[in-house]
């Protein structure tokens, strides 16, 4: 897609990926711009530079993870709009893995018909996170103090992306 994707993209997620939180009920630990500790420590370790505490991540550095991590990852510059932010969201919150899940999932819902386009898909991986929430929740219910949470994203980018 075009260049401008990325930018507005990372906008959306880091209103939602704020500072650092270390929660004990957060499976990512120590969370910082929605960097985990354990992803800043391969990311310092892959440019040769020496690890520290993702408290201190500079912002060059999350876009830098970002984008090569994440964005790149998913093909966010093959996405077609609004698909691209949708998957780069899901990949942020769940990983890039999972958010190619999500996609792969969608597409197995979707018929031939030449409609059927990114704005389609894009709805479906929504669909499919709103119910991997619930989901883990009900697997394990400490994880219910972030429901609220994880629903409001969904809501803002079902506005972001007109669903």
């Amino acid at each position: 897609m075009a260049a401008q994707s990325y930018p507005n993209a990372i906008k959306f997620v880091l209103q939602w990926e704020g500072g650092y939180v270390n929660d004990p009920d957060d499976k990512g630990g120590a969370t910082n711009k929605g960097i985990t500790q354990k992803t800043y420590d391969a990311y310092r370790k892959k440019v040769k530079k020496p690890l520290q505490p993702v408290k201190q991540i500079a912002d060059a550095e999350v876009q830098a993870i970002y984008k090569s991590g994440y964005w790149d990852t998913i093909g966010g510059d093959a996405q077609p709009a609004p698909l691209d932010l949708v998957l780069f969201d899901a990949a942020v919150n769940h990983g890039p893995g999972k958010a190619k899940q999500f996609l792969a999932k969608a597409k197995t819902t979707m018929d031939d018909d030449a409609t059927n386009d990114g704005i389609e898909l894009a709805r479906r991986v929504v669909d499919l996170r709103v119910n991997f929430y619930y989901t883990i929740v009900k697997n394990n219910p400490s994880q219910k103090k972030f429901l609220n949470g994880w629903l409001n994203r969904m809501r803002a980018l079902k506005k972001a992306i007109g669903y």
